[in-house]
């Protein structure tokens, strides 16, 4: 498959080899200051306390468990998020140039100059697939921006203690949620109150005003509405002359976005106008959105690595709150695939990197302390 700008086979640079997100930074969407945030974490995994150890006063074994661990995913499904974002953007100028060498004779100079425009007919399955992909990838980008920040969310609601639920959560309602806590006015809390600001600063800063609603919003048409009509125009590339001396004109199709990806179609066109499109090539809104998600993950990640360091040398000031995860007892799924038993898989051992020995110790689930564990699960029905 063709990439764009990248060659896959250009060995890594010696400084990231064997770096576990050396693919991110080939591609030019590493996070090193998130890295940075994940490591102090990570530091703080204990495994005689459980969890995260200086959390101990705060929280039952479980809730300490859970909630520590569930951060260390958040960091990591950010840098999974960034790099299959990229990865999208990376595929879609290859569809882009299918789709415009289809449309490249659409328009045609007939008598007295007169322009006509008839896109050619779709008469094979490789005649739809150029536009298929780029739809395919467009949403893939955003899908995997905005889920990014959805972990973001979780990340700040895990390192400043955030009084709301930190799976069910996203960027905004982690950001509402701490706005509601900074309505105190104690001393205890002026480091809320400070972040609050700064988080704020940093969504304004990391792209053009409104780019974050535009991206949820557009993620949430993709998963849960109906899709909007796709847009795009010809823009003329260069006029060739025929054999007697007749213009040939060629175009190259260019996708346009919806401005309000909030609104149903019929919405759009009764209230807006049907010039209501985002003035602007795709792909670069594309390539804005990725760069805007990863400024923003950056620019969090330092806000709140004080914020952690201060937590850490005074427990107390900020309580991790037990409301962040809500304990009930989980019982196994009834789907069971398609061909139950047709792969069987009864392991005895894993092979893991050294710090999911950590992450497993750190989490009861070794033989000494299992018990933990007792009344969080139901038998298999």
């Amino acid at each position: 498959m063709e990439f764009e700008g990248f060659d896959p086979e250009e060995p890594y640079p010696q400084a990231v080899l064997g770096n576990r997100w050396a693919l991110l930074t080939a591609l030019g969407v590493s996070c090193p200051k998130l890295n940075a945030l994940r490591d102090l974490v990570y530091e703080d995994i204990d495994t005689e306390r459980l969890g995260i150890g200086w959390w101990q006063e705060h929280l039952d074994p479980q809730r300490r468990i859970l909630i520590a661990d569930y951060l260390l995913q958040c960091f990591d499904a950010v840098h999974e998020n960034m790099l299959e974002a990229r990865l999208h953007l990376l595929h879609l100028p290859h569809f882009r140039r299918e789709q415009s060498k289809f449309v490249a004779s659409a328009v045609t100079v007939g008598p007295r100059g007169r322009i006509a425009t008839k896109l050619p007919p779709r008469t094979r399955p490789a005649d739809d697939i150029p536009w298929a992909m780029i739809n395919l990838h467009t949403a893939g980008v955003v899908r995997a921006s905005a889920s990014a920040l959805d972990c973001l969310g979780g990340i700040i609601v895990g390192v400043a203690a955030v009084e709301t639920e930190i799976v069910r959560t996203d960027f905004r309602r982690a950001c509402r949620a701490l706005a509601n806590m900074v309505q105190d006015q104690s001393a205890a809390l002026a480091l809320l109150r400070t972040l609050k600001s700064s988080l704020e600063a940093a969504e304004a800063e990391a792209g053009p005003t409104g780019w974050l609603s535009w991206v949820v919003d557009y993620r949430n048409m993709l998963v849960h509405r109906g899709r909007r009509i796709g847009k795009s125009l010809l823009r003329s590339t260069v006029t060739l002359v025929g054999p007697s001396g007749e213009p040939l004109p060629r175009v190259e199709a260019v996708e346009l976005l919806p401005r309000e990806p909030g609104l149903s179609e019929i919405q759009t066109l009764a209230c807006v106008g049907p010039s209501s499109v985002l003035e602007e090539d795709a792909q670069d809104t594309l390539k804005g959105v990725v760069g805007s998600t990863r400024q923003l993950v950056e620019d969090v990640a330092q806000l709140l690595e004080p914020v952690w360091r201060t937590r850490r040398a005074e427990p107390n000031l900020l309580r991790q709150p037990a409301k962040q995860w809500k304990l009930e007892a989980v019982m196994p799924s009834a789907f069971r695939g398609y061909r139950p038993g047709s792969v069987q898989f009864t392991p005895d051992m894993f092979v893991v990197a050294p710090e999911w020995t950590v992450r497993l110790k750190s989490a009861a689930l070794d033989d000494r302390r299992s018990s933990v564990w007792a009344n969080q699960k139901k038998d298999v029905p």
